[in-house]
């Protein structure tokens, strides 16, 4: 009996995984197999957040000539396969997954539209998760895909006994947009936004004796020259902190600078 329940269990699993690897997915459609696994999340303690997939789970696929969506096969893990169906199934051309599927996020003129907020609060924020692969065409499975929140988090660690802050304020040295709509183009695979300056603003002074932990979340760009960030504390006095060297601010990644003024 233990035998018989081994080999059902065995073909249902290639059922699902792989059925015929030349059958289309439906009259109209085929198969696209997709590994996509969960990066790292920054919270804003500067803690890693794991994050796992659900049933309600819902991710977006795009592709050069269509964008559909799909939920997890199977839940409660940071790795999921999803099975989409799509018009073509061509090698080589750029796949990309995003998550969630809302109704927040614009998908048009081969570019994904959201928005990563320049008035923040220095507490928890709900990312827009990207990933990128390239299609090897296959019926079977593609490559499998890593999506990372599509901000990088930057942290100011503020050590001074007798100071608190109430609001920091985040600028390019060369200009460089921050934050505000951001818009990944699905061709370049890069990031533009809209506002020159990211705010956070605590609901009330934060003592920064014992290193106060200021997150930025801000679009991934290169700063060539730099940052200046300016606080301004309960007294209503302004300090500055300035780096004025290149800093390269990766997809999903963290960056923590410190200072005692």
């Amino acid at each position: 009996m233990k035998h018989y329940i081994a080999i059902l269990t065995l073909s249902l699993s290639c059922l699902l995984l792989s059925c015929n690897k030349d059958e289309d997915y439906g009259k109209d459609g085929f198969a696209t197999r997709i590994e996509a696994t969960f990066g790292k999340y920054y919270n804003e303690a500067n803690s890693v957040v794991s994050k796992t997939w659900t049933a309600k789970d819902s991710i977006m696929l795009l592709k050069t000539d269509q964008t559909v969506k799909a939920t997890p096969v199977m839940e409660g893990r940071a790795d999921a396969l999803f099975m989409f169906e799509t018009q073509t199934r061509n090698g080589g051309e750029n796949l990309i997954l995003c998550y969630p599927a809302s109704d927040d996020i614009v998908i048009e003129n081969d570019a994904i539209t959201f928005e990563i907020p320049a008035a923040q609060n220095g507490g928890k924020m709900t990312p827009v998760y990207i990933g990128h692969t390239v299609s090897n065409g296959s019926a079977y499975l593609e490559p499998s895909v890593t999506i990372s929140p599509y901000w990088h988090t930057l942290y100011l660690v503020v050590t001074k006994a007798g100071m608190s802050v109430k609001k920091a304020v985040m600028t390019a040295a060369a200009g460089e947009k921050l934050a505000g709509e951001v818009a990944y183009s699905t061709d370049g695979l890069k990031a533009t936004a809209t506002e020159a300056a990211v705010t956070v603003e605590f609901s009330s002074a934060k003592s920064c004796a014992s290193g106060l932990k200021i997150p930025f979340r801000v679009a991934p760009v290169t700063l060539e020259d730099g940052f200046i960030i300016t606080l301004t504390d309960s007294n209503g006095k302004e300090h500055t902190f300035t780096h004025d060297r290149k800093v390269d601010m990766k997809v999903g990644e963290r960056t923590v600078f410190e200072t005692t003024l």
